[in-house]
């Protein structure tokens, strides 16, 4: 995901043999315009998730166990997430506690930190992994009416140009202090823990510098022991309850 074009023409490459193989087991003659109206699907997909979650999470906060549930249920119940969302439930944001807490790293499949954080008198205000707001993306960027124009960049451009941008990914070229920071700012955090698992070690690269960025920007930082699944919420307990608490003085 270096930014440069050989990096790209792997990866449009790479998308093309992808699409090669998926035709052979699906639809062999699947072209642009099928992959055009793939993309509009999910950009409507992206679009809904925002207004069902993003929009909604600056206004009231959902406890971290529901709030994680939202994320992923748009991507397969919409109406569930529409129901968790849009029905009122969650904390104000005015009446959220002094601990206003990201978390960060690798992706929670479990709500075991966000328990924690909140048994300990804090509150989630955003999660800043891909199972959380970073799992949104970037919506594609189409041309109308289809199919294409030559002019216009190809199809399997588009999608490789957007998958080399995905801040979800592990290896990713962005600002990353000055992005997770202006995260931060947005969710009305003042404190971020993160949380790894080993096999991730490339997210790990960024966290010098995000970590520099949110202290930089008023933003505790805690970063736990290696991550486990389940999450060990025994072997977390103490270090997570004493830096709530002290985040809240």
């Amino acid at each position: 995901m270096t930014p440069d074009a050989a990096s790209r023409r792997y990866s449009i490459d790479a998308l093309g043999r992808l699409w090669e193989e998926l035709k052979a087991i699906g639809r062999r003659d699947a072209g642009d315009q099928q992959l055009h109206v793939a993309i509009k699907t999910a950009n409507e997909s992206k679009s809904a998730l925002v207004s069902m979650v993003q929009i909604p999470r600056r206004q009231t906060v959902l406890p971290g166990a529901i709030a994680l549930a939202a994320f992923a249920a748009p991507r397969m119940l919409h109406l569930v997430a529409e129901s968790l969302i849009l029905s009122g439930f969650g904390v104000p944001r005015s009446k959220l506690p002094k601990s206003r807490i990201i978390v960060c790293g690798s992706t929670q499949y479990d709500a075991g930190v966000h328990g924690l954080i909140e048994a300990a008198g804090g509150a989630v205000v955003g999660d800043y992994h891909s199972g959380g707001e970073l799992s949104v993306g970037s919506t594609i960027k189409l041309f109308e009416p289809a199919p294409r124009r030559p002019s216009e960049t190809p199809l399997m451009e588009l999608v490789a140009d957007r998958h080399r941008a995905d801040l979800a990914a592990s290896r990713r070229c962005i600002n990353a202090g000055a992005h997770i920071a202006q995260f931060a700012s947005e969710c009305g955090a003042n404190a971020a823990i993160f949380s790894y698992f080993p096999e991730e070690e490339a997210l790990t690269w960024d966290y010098p510098e995000q970590k520099a960025a949110l202290e930089a920007a008023g933003v505790r930082v805690l970063r736990l022991p290696e991550q486990t699944r389940p999450f060990d919420v025994a072997s977390n307990r103490a270090v997570v309850e004493a830096f709530v608490r002290g985040v809240g003085k």
